[in-house]
């Protein structure tokens, strides 16, 4: 079935198919908004998270707000 059959069958606009396409495609990538400091974060928390594997998340915070 083409791309047009299809839309024209479900009502759907031929520009949400193809957004959906690329959303699909991209592997849900697509929109990531820039997060610097999520980023900055994120070594820090992976390394105290390994270094500290059988605490859990609470914990993890306390020590990384403990450091700055």
């Amino acid at each position: 079935m083409t791309v047009l059959r299809f839309c024209d069958r479900y009502g759907i606009p031929r520009a949400t198919w193809y957004y959906w396409r690329r959303v699909h495609l991209a592997g849900r990538a697509l929109r990531r908004w820039p997060a610097p400091v999520v980023d900055a974060a994120e070594e820090p928390v992976a390394s105290k998270a390994h270094k500290y594997s059988q605490w859990g998340h609470r914990k993890i915070w306390r020590l990384l707000r403990n450091d700055g």
